[in-house]
Formats: structure tokens, C-alpha cells, sequence
């Protein structure tokens, strides 16, 4: 009976597929035959010492659409590929339903192709949601929209889940392409508050090479008012309205958001978030109205943005809380608590949490320590800015 056991055990073995082989099956030639080329690359992509992987795979279809531009081995081995991975075994009946979303780590980190920045270990998210009609998607926020991903029922030999994917995933880019994509942030005059505030690019570059950003970015629709008194505000004043919709040192995603998650803005004000009973988010500054969260998630290279339906209106700043709690959140990014592998949801860890405790955070409508001198010229926008959109 031993000896049938272990012919069984056998002979399993020997029918067990490997990835190629059940690309191949799949018609995924392409990538098969990209794998079989590049070798080198199979054992950094199709990694599993942290768990069972998922990869969707590009289908044909999406190898003849692939941009010529990103058309290259390297590219394609150091950063498509590892973005198509999912660091846990993907299940579709255990993803959420939409309007709702899960996200799940990938197997992106930063090569020397891509400046991806979100901590120390930490690999770019994936967002996926199941539609009405019961299709996987994986969320887009920049070209395509939204990607059917079709499960084949197979895992290989390695214990690889393999998907179809029926175009590329988007690779992570920087702010500004978060906000001018229709598909993304609907804010593409996010970018002229930018310039308004630092015309020669200083705080563009300094968004742009820090780590691990949260972006409460308000719409279009939101910043009209904004927008029509750029060219009599000073640039400075602008730099500190935007600062107070940054948390600057950690990326907090919709799933981990909790009712009364507070956080200290880049200009050192208190922000808090807010969870209702139906899951809709909000979040408000010091101790004024919550503005209302009406996208979420849309994914940078080193920052997750959410598009609010309103301007997060503060009349104060501290530089000292501001770095005091930047501080605190990258050290927990950094720390290696915040898993690398798995679903982020309410059950990770994150920053917000445990720096919470270490930095006293300061009301946008009290504050009078370290309070910034313009916080009169601000109060005064403010009051325009709530003029102008009656």
C-alpha cells in the first residue's frame, strides 16, 4: 500500500506543470516565450520564499499593444513582470465587490529601471475589485482603465497561480500623472496650483523624491475657486495650502482607513479620517466639516493619492510637528513591520497608528505654538475661497 501511496505522490509529481508550460496551454506564447529568453529573470519574478504567487500574465493581445518605448528586456524583467505579480495566492471569491476593493502587495520593488519609493521592502499595490457582472478587475488609474483578469484554475510546480491578464498593468508614475488622467484623479489642475506655488519646480521635485506620500488632492471641480486666484496669492501661501493635503512619510490606503484615523499633515496640522456605516471615507482638518473622499487609491511611485471633493481649509502650520511626525512615519515604514507580502487591509499595520503616540498633533482652528506667519494672509484666501464658491 506504501509502494501505491508513493507511485501516486509519483507520478503527481511528474504531471505537475511548470509556468511556461501552462502559459503555453493558456496561449500566452508571448510570454512564454519572453521567459524562455530571459531566463535570468524567472528566478527574481517568480519568487515564492514569502508564499504561494499569483502572476497574471499578459496575453498576446496585450503584447501587441505593449508601447514600443517599454518594449525592452530589461525593462520588462525589472518592472512589468514583477508588477503583474501578486504576493498571495489571488482568490477571486474572496475579493471585494465594487464599489469596494482589495489590495494586495506585488512583487514590484525597486530596481535600477524605477525609482519606486514607498519604504524600505515595500513593493507597489495592486487594487482589484469584482464587478456586477462577477469579472476580475485590476484596477487602472493612468492609460488603459480598468483589466479583466481571467483566472485558469492551474497552479505550477512552484506553486504559481496563473491569470490572464488582458492588457498591461500601469506602471506607477509620478503626481502629475496621477492628476491629469481622466481615469485617475480627475484633478488636472492640481498640477497649476503647483506651478503657482513654486514656479521653478523646487516643490514638484521635493514631492517627487520623497518617500512613502499620502496626497489628498482635491478635484477639479473643487479647486475652480483655488485655481481663479492664483496670480494674486503668494507662492508661499500656496506651497503651505498644499502642504496641508500631504501626509508626508507614509501611503495609506483606503482599506486601512478607520473611523477617527488621525494624521499630521507635511504643514504639521492634524487631519483625521472618517469611516461611515456604508464604508464611505472622508476627512477633515482640525475641527472643520469633513470633505468627502470621491476616488481612492490611485497609485504613484511613491505615493497613493485620493481625490477629495473639497479644499482642506487650515489657517496654521508647525514645521516642527510637521517633521516630528514625517520622522515617525518613515521609521515605521522603515522598520520591516509593515508586511511585504499579502492583502493591506484594517489588519496591517501602518504608520499612522503607531506615530500617533509619539507626535502630539496639532487643531487647524487652535494652534498657537510654532504657528506660521501667514496664517492671517491664509484665513483671509479662505474666506475668499468660500465667497467665491457661493
Amino acid at each position: 500500500m506504501a509502494s501505491i501511496g508513493l507511485l501516486v505522490l509519483l507520478a503527481g509529481a511528474a504531471h505537475a506543470a511548470s509556468v511556461s508550460d501552462i502559459l503555453t496551454e493558456l496561449g500566452h506564447t508571448k510570454t512564454s516565450a519572453w521567459l524562455a529568453k530571459n531566463g535570468h529573470y524567472q528566478a527574481a519574478i517568480f519568487n515564492t520564499s514569502l508564499g504561494p504567487i499569483s502572476f497574471c500574465s499578459p496575453s498576446n493581445k496585450a503584447w501587441e499593444a505593449l508601447m514600443p518605448s517599454a518594449n525592452n528586456d530589461t525593462f520588462i524583467g525589472e518592472t512589468y513582470m514583477p508588477l503583474h505579480i501578486v504576493r498571495t495566492r489571488l482568490d477571486a471569491s474572496k475579493v471585494a465587490i465594487a464599489p469596494a476593493r482589495s489590495i494586495y502587495r506585488s512583487g514590484l520593488l525597486p530596481p535600477a529601471t524605477f525609482g519606486l519609493n514607498l519604504g524600505a521592502g515595500l513593493p507597489s499595490p495592486l487594487v482589484f475589485q469584482v464587478n456586477s457582472s462577477g469579472s476580475l478587475l485590476a484596477l487602472q488609474t493612468a492609460f488603459g482603465g480598468n483589466i479583466t483578469i481571467t483566472p485558469s484554475n492551474q497552479t505550477s510546480d512552484d506553486g504559481v497561480s496563473i491569470f490572464s491578464a488582458d492588457m498591461w498593468f500601469d506602471v506607477p508614475g509620478d503626481i502629475l500623472l496621477a492628476s491629469q488622467n481622466a481615469n485617475g484623479a480627475d484633478a488636472s489642475d492640481f498640477g497649476s496650483v503647483l506651478q503657482a506655488a513654486s514656479p521653478s519646480g523646487d516643490l514638484l521635485v521635493d514631492i517627487q523624491s520623497s518617500k512613502a506620500l499620502t496626497v489628498l488632492m482635491p478635484n477639479n471641480d473643487a479647486l475652480a475657486p483655488t485655481k481663479r486666484m492664483l496670480g494674486s496669492q503668494p507662492p508661499a501661501l500656496l506651497t503651505m495650502l498644499i502642504k496641508n493635503h500631504i501626509i508626508n512619510g507614509t501611503a495609506v490606503y483606503s482599506t486601512q482607513i478607520e473611523d477617527n484615523l488621525e494624521a499630521v499633515t507635511a504643514a504639521g496640522s492634524a487631519v483625521t479620517f472618517h469611516k461611515a456605516a456604508n464604508g464611505d471615507l472622508s476627512v477633515a482638518i482640525g475641527t472643520t466639516a469633513a470633505v468627502k473622499i470621491v476616488k481612492s487609491d490611485i497609485l504613484g511611485e511613491n505615493l497613493v493619492v485620493h481625490t477629495i471633493a473639497g479644499v482642506l481649509k487650515s489657517t496654521t502650520s508647525d514645521d516642527g510637528k510637521a517633521k516630528d511626525a514625517n520622522k515617525a512615519y518613515l521609521d515605521f515604514d522603515d522598520s520591516g513591520k509593515i508586511p511585504a507580502y499579502g492583502e493591506i487591509d484594517s489588519k496591517t499595520p501602518i504608520a499612522l497608528s503607531v506615530a500617533s503616540t509619539k507626535v502630539t498633533v496639532i487643531a487647524a482652528s487652535s494652534a498657537t505654538g510654532g504657528v506660521s506667519s501667514l496664517s492671517a494672509s491664509i484665513a483671509l484666501v479662505l474666506v475668499a475661497l468660500a465667497c467665491a464658491v457661493m
